[in-house]
């Protein structure tokens, strides 16, 4: 079967994003919110994406505008083990809100529906090949494909993984980059910024700021003549040597003070 296209000009679709292939004649689903089943006939802003998870999960995402531009998911779980893998569980989304009063008061409010029996699997590496497959919940909505050919856990790259968290690859390519640069000569400074450390010499540093008001007047001027010395410290020897020395010099002077009171 040729590859079909999903521009909106027909009900068939060709899903295809890191780890799965969709292809289908026909899809649509039915709700019942829904006067009519929902396709991509008229869809614009289609957006095929998914989380590549890991070796035992990974999803289905496609998102698009319908004719009335009312936002449409189609949302598919896929879980694995050693042998197997299946389509744990599938959502669609109706979102009426943003055209409140001019569309059916029964879909005007956001909401999801979902399917969890799919009885929608196989063996691992294993593609699923259905000429006519639906999948119905309790409410009698239903899910429905025609020529639906379905393979997951498919081989991807980092280039088809830019926007998603469980990529393991980001990691790796991190540590990677920071190699290069401290290869290079690079290394962080305290804001954690990468700079060059050719560079370091030529970053200026700021001076410190002075008064243009003391550069004026100049600054005064300490000599060491202007500052006080610290006080002696005697010892008990070089005191009493002191007290020996005064001690005649006292005597002497009150000698002659006493001879000169007694002159008079």
């Amino acid at each position: 079967m040729d590859a079909p296209k999903s521009d909106g000009s027909t009900t068939a679709v060709h899903w295809s994003s890191h780890r799965y292939l969709l292809t289908a004649a026909h899809f649509e689903y039915k709700v019942a919110t829904e006067p009519k089943p929902v396709n991509l006939v008229g869809a614009t802003s289609v957006d095929i994406s998914g989380d590549p998870g890991w070796d035992e999960y990974c999803t289905i995402e496609i998102a698009w505008r319908d004719v009335e531009d009312l936002e449409r998911r189609f949302y598919a779980y896929v879980k694995a083990d050693e042998d197997s893998w299946w389509i744990d569980e599938i959502r669609v989304y109706n979102d009426g809100s943003e055209r409140v009063g001019e569309i059916d008061d029964r879909i005007r409010y956001p909401d999801w529906v979902y399917f969890r029996d799919t009885k929608l699997g196989g063996k691992l590496g294993e593609t699923f090949v259905e000429d006519n497959f639906a999948v119905f919940n309790s409410n009698g909505d239903y899910v429905r494909f025609e020529l639906l050919q379905l393979s997951v856990f498919l081989p991807f790259s980092s280039e088809d993984s830019d926007n998603h968290a469980y990529n393991e690859l980001y990691e790796k390519e991190g540590e990677e980059e920071e190699d290069w640069a401290q290869e290079h000569g690079h290394t962080h400074n305290e804001d954690e910024v990468w700079i060059n450390e050719d560079d370091v010499e030529d970053i200026e540093v700021e001076e410190e700021w002075v008064d243009p008001e003391m550069l004026a007047t100049g600054a005064p001027d300490i000599s060491s003549s202007d500052v006080p010395e610290e006080p002696e410290t005697l010892t008990a020897g070089a005191l009493k040597s002191r007290l020996l020395i005064a001690l005649p010099l006292v005597i002497i002077a009150s000698a002659v003070l006493y001879l000169k009171i007694h002159t008079v």
